[in-house]
């Protein structure tokens, strides 16, 4: 919601702290953010990444969820420039 900035070095010690305290939970702050944002401005739609209205089942809309991240993180489909403003990325990370 971008209530405050980190200095490039904050931003990485918070990705490796995270990375080490989350564990195999961890997600990327720039797929998750990305993913944030295309849900608040598609609320409820089929374009929402991760909305239970339009998948058949609870794990049809997890399934979907986790690909449409990965395809975030990995670069896999584009992205509008909207979403990606400010959005923090560590490639190597």
């Amino acid at each position: 919601h971008q209530v405050f900035t980190m200095s490039k070095t904050m931003e990485r010690i918070t990705f490796i702290l995270t990375w080490v305290f989350q564990g195999s939970s961890y997600l990327s702050a720039y797929g998750y953010g990305i993913m944030h944002r295309m849900h608040h401005a598609y609320t409820d739609t089929e374009k929402d990444p991760h909305s239970p209205s339009h998948d058949a089942n609870l794990f049809a809309m997890m399934w979907k969820t986790k690909t449409i991240y990965q395809d975030i993180n990995k670069e896999r489909i584009t992205v509008d420039e909207r979403f990606t403003k400010n959005v923090p990325q560590w490639k190597a990370f």
